[in-house]
């Protein structure tokens, strides 16, 4: 009975991780490239613009990886991913509210916090609190998330976009 109770749980953290790299990397990230033409459209945004925002984000998530270790010390792991998580959803509710640089700016910042703080690193710890074998095998499936958003969101984003609009098809993926 115990080694079914410790398999249950191993299954449900595997399947909260794949979550986690779904919703934190997948979503403000692998994803990201459908939105970008419609942001460079945006008055006052362009090409150059365009690139300051995933390059702003890319920054703020590279700055909290250098950090990530302290973060999870500093708060229990659940309660890491959980703001991880909760940073993805208002960074992209965020992004659909933002019409002007400065605001989209801010949202990359939120979404790039996400990413570092509740991507790769930390699933692995968070696999690595549960799993004394497999752990490499738990992470892959884990990561597998974020792949997962890369096939299915960018052509169900383009199909909100077209059909209704941009600003619900981030409000959306932020739900």
């Amino acid at each position: 009975m115990g080694t079914y109770r410790k398999r249950h749980y191993e299954y449900t953290i595997v399947a909260c991780c794949f979550l986690l790299m779904f919703c934190n990397v997948g979503l403000p990230s692998t994803s990201f490239s459908v939105y970008q033409p419609y942001l460079v459209a945006l008055p006052g945004v362009g090409d150059a613009a365009g690139s300051l925002i995933i390059g702003t984000r890319t920054f703020v998530s590279l700055i909290c990886m250098i950090l990530v270790g302290r973060y999870y010390n500093a708060l229990d792991c659940r309660l890491g991913c959980f703001i991880a998580g909760a940073l993805s959803a208002l960074g992209l509710f965020a992004f659909g509210l933002a019409r002007s640089l400065p605001w989209l700016l801010v949202a990359a910042v939120i979404c790039g916090a996400a990413y570092g703080l509740g991507g790769m690193i930390g699933i692995t710890l968070l696999v690595n609190r549960w799993f004394k074998t497999d752990v490499g095998t738990a992470a892959g499936l884990s990561a597998v998330g974020s792949g997962v958003a890369s096939i299915i969101i960018p052509v169900l984003a383009e199909y909100v976009i077209r059909t209704r609009s941009l600003q619900l098809s981030f409000w959306m993926e932020a739900a």
